[in-house]
């Protein structure tokens, strides 16, 4: 009884294992042939959709091959993939999708492989793949590209034709066609997504490196224009108006400087003149007989008051007859000095007087000058001080106009940048008649 119960559980384990690795292998569609249509739509800044990059792309070790090798449990040769995998281009990149229209004919663009593609191929492969015929097409046409603003989509639609007939490849593999057809499909897709997260990767790289310009040109500006300020404070440092103040400063300094001297020599021939006036009339007083006697009445005058105001302080005459005396004195005083004045005037007193007159107005006008010459003398000093920071302001302020555009430059890359991040669109694989 035990071991009929033991038999049943052995074969009902067996049964369950059967049971299990069966459908795996109904998973094998038993296939040689298959074919699709595939739709592909990507960004040409991610990867260029011309014949010859999707030709190599999946022909590649890591599309083509790799699914020959996980699917097919084989290694297949370049030859043998080449005739195992068929590209028929059916549309191209003419209906390219682009966020911005320019109005112009699109450029005619040559095949090429995009940055890191080479990645996704070694170098010797893609040599070895450079002298094979191009895929066939069902037209005749370049692909066309329009030219882009930030963001652009292109389409290509390829049939793919899969023949894993032993007479075709030249080896035996398993009937597996159509597995072999999704993998390569599901392989470029992995391919072409990889290529998509690099390109957005540097994109990120791209927009902290504009970021970090950004702030570091906001930074040198803002120093920049706080040295500027410093320097000119509340003042507009025009150079060529400081230069011309200096010039008109030094101009009406030179003149004042002029003028003076004339002045001093005016005054040098006024002071000779009023001392030679003076000369003459000392000497015609000298030589005047009445000024002679009218000197010696006042000198006998004088003595007169003398002597009475001795009679008076002795008591032998009265104040009367003082004031008498000093008034005769008086008089003669005012007589002599009358005279003085008549001959004054005929020896060129007026002339003197003019003279005094004119000379105190050079001495007046001497005093303006030195206040003038004071004054300009501390403009001239403070402008060339100022002509000295404009050569300073002039030098900076074009360096900071230059930092002021490459921070204009700056802002507009970092604002393209995280444009394009944000409209950038991975790209799709459209599978067409495919099971």
């Amino acid at each position: 009884m035990e071991t009929t119960k033991r038999i049943t559980i052995m074969l009902t384990l067996i049964l369950f294992v059967t049971g299990i690795a069966t459908p795996k292998e109904s998973e094998i569609s038993d296939t040689l042939t298959a074919s699709c249509l595939i739709k592909i739509t990507s960004d040409p800044a991610i990867l260029p959709l011309d014949d010859m990059t999707i030709d190599y792309l999946l022909h590649s070790s890591g599309v083509g091959g790799k699914a020959a090798r996980e699917i097919l449990d084989a290694q297949l040769s370049g030859e043998a993939m080449e005739v195992a995998l068929k590209i028929e281009w059916l549309a191209d990149g003419g209906d390219t999708i682009s966020s911005g229209d320019s109005g112009d004919p699109p450029p005619e663009v040559e095949p090429y492989g995009m940055p890191g593609y080479q990645m996704m191929m070694g170098m010797e492969e893609m040599e070895a793949r450079m002298a094979r015929p191009r895929p066939r097409r069902s037209f005749d046409r370049r692909m066309m590209i329009e030219p882009l603003n930030i963001t652009s989509e292109q389409m290509i639609l390829l049939r793919i034709i899969v023949n894993l007939e032993e007479d075709n490849i030249g080896m035996a593999v398993k009937p597996a066609a159509e597995e072999f057809m999704k993998a390569i499909i599901e392989n470029l897709e992995t391919a072409l997504l990889r290529a998509f997260n690099e390109h957005r990767n540097r994109l990120g790289g791209r927009l902290q490196l504009a970021d970090r310009e950004v702030s570091e040109t906001e930074n040198k500006l803002s120093e920049m224009q706080q040295r500027l300020r410093s320097i000119t404070g509340s003042r507009i440092l025009d150079k060529d108006s400081i230069l011309s103040n200096i010039m008109d400063m030094r101009n009406n300094l030179q003149n004042i400087e002029m003028e003076q001297d004339s002045d001093k020599v005016i005054v040098d021939a006024i002071t000779n003149r009023i001392a030679e006036t003076q000369a003459k009339l000392k000497d015609q007083v000298a030589k005047d007989e009445v000024n002679r006697e009218m000197q010696q009445i006042i000198e006998r005058q004088m003595q007169k008051v003398a002597a009475t105001r001795q009679l008076v302080e002795n008591g032998a005459a009265s104040r009367d007859d003082l004031a008498e005396a000093e008034e005769k004195l008086t008089r003669t005083k005012i007589d002599i000095a009358q005279r003085r004045e008549q001959m004054s005037r005929s020896a060129g007193g007026a002339l003197i007087e003019s003279l005094n007159r004119k000379l105190a107005d050079l001495s007046i006008k001497t005093a303006q000058h030195e206040a003038k010459i004071h004054a300009l003398s501390r403009q001239l000093a403070e402008a060339e001080e100022w002509l000295n920071k404009a050569d300073d302001h002039e030098i900076l302020s074009l360096k900071a106009d230059i930092t002021k555009q490459n921070l204009r430059e700056a802002i507009v890359w970092r604002d393209r940048i995280s444009r394009q991040m944000r409209l950038i669109q991975p790209p799709s694989i459209s599978v067409l008649g495919g099971e």
